[in-house]
């Protein structure tokens, strides 16, 4: 009698662990915030961009943190300006979806 050949051999690959990238999930949050604030409560959405943004440099992303700190005060300073604008001259009055 012939032994079989063994076609597939399964292989386990192991999960990443949770805290190879710390505060990575923060700094994600914090940009996704930061892009918030453009449109839609520009002060509330910044200014969480930016607590979650200094807790994710705080927990080990120091440059992550950092960029989403300094695009959601951007981004808050520019969706407070375009509110102004458009609650002054209408320019979203005639936008059509």
């Amino acid at each position: 009698m012939e032994q079989q050949q063994e076609y597939y051999k399964a292989t386990i690959i192991p999960a990443e662990p949770l805290d190879k990238h710390p505060g990575r999930a923060d700094g994600l949050m914090a940009i996704l915030c930061a892009i918030l604030s453009l449109m839609f409560f520009p002060p509330i959405f910044g200014i969480t961009g930016i607590i979650l943004g200094k807790k994710s440099r705080k927990e080990g992303s120091v440059n992550l943190g950092l960029i989403s700190i300094i695009l959601s005060v951007v981004f808050m300073i520019m969706g407070i300006i375009i509110g102004i604008l458009d609650y002054k001259f209408g320019i979203f009055d005639n936008l059509v979806i």
